[in-house]
């Protein structure tokens, strides 16, 4: 039985570890609790949100290789952290509305571009499985 070319090429084990690492660092952390919060109370409070945006914050910080996106992370989410609670009977959505979102773009972004530099690029791991 003849395999296909593309998913056994180590560029696509490359590509692989990229979106693991995208679903694994990005999505998951910011999204999972939003969502979770969402279905149990049908609304995002803005406390809920900037908890979020500040631990994501943190976490970006430390997986990151570079020492200016560690010191932006870091500064963003001691930022977010001190509003939490000035906002708390609002609701976060529409999520553009607010100023954190567009600095967690501004992250999110820098955090792609070191991701794929470091999973595609430079074929480092993501995790083993084996």
């Amino acid at each position: 039985m003849k395999q296909s070319i593309i998913f056994d090429s180590n560029e696509f084990k490359n590509v692989e570890e990229f979106i693991c690492s995208i679903i694994f660092i990005q999505v998951f952390p910011i999204a999972v609790p939003l969502i979770a919060e969402y279905l149990h109370s049908n609304e995002i409070r803005r406390n809920s949100y900037d908890l979020c945006l500040s631990i994501y914050f943190f976490s970006s910080g430390i997986v990151t290789s570079k020492r200016s996106v560690f010191s932006l992370c870091f500064l963003l989410g001691v930022i977010i952290a001190f509003s939490y609670g000035t906002n708390s009977n609002e609701s976060a959505i529409p999520i553009f509305r607010n100023w954190e979102t567009y600095f967690f773009l501004v992250v999110s972004f820098f955090q792609i571009l070191e991701r794929w530099n470091r999973h595609v690029n430079c074929k480092e791991s993501f995790f083993n499985l084996n």
